[in-house]
This record gives C-alpha cells, structure tokens and sequence, in this order.
C-alpha cells in the first residue's frame, strides 16, 4: 500500500535529497526501465534487500524484518 501523504518528495540537495542527473535525462513516458536501474546503481542506489541486510549487520534490524519487508 502507497500511503497518499507520501507522493511526492520534494529535490532538496542541500539535504540530500537530490535527482542525479543522470536519472533525469532516462526519465519519459515509456522509461527504458533496464537504463533507468544500471544508471541507479552507478548513482549509488541498492536494492532494498541490500539495503535491509547492510542494516542487519549494523545491528539496526533483524533478517526476518527485511525479508518479510521486501519483495523476494
């Protein structure tokens, strides 16, 4: 479920809440959705499970949190 409050995120580098340029020019009506994700990780996205098990070795969650929290 999308939570409607949570649309939208506003681009705020100051912060860190940016949108690499790179990703701007892939975006359009019908996104080549395989450059969009290879052009993301060179711009330093993880997957989420990725994300989910870096944070499980920090000690901030549990495995059964992510897997359950995360597509397969």
């Amino acid at each position: 479920m999308i939570e409607p409050s949570f649309n939208q995120t506003q681009v705020q580098p100051q912060l860190g809440f940016g949108f690499p340029e790179g990703l701007r020019a892939l975006i359009r009506p019908e996104p080549d959705t395989d450059a969009l994700r290879l052009q993301a990780g060179r711009d330093g996205m993880r997957p989420l499970r990725l994300a989910g098990a870096q944070r499980v070795a920090m000690g901030q969650t549990v495995l059964e949190e992510v897997l359950a929290a995360t597509p397969a």
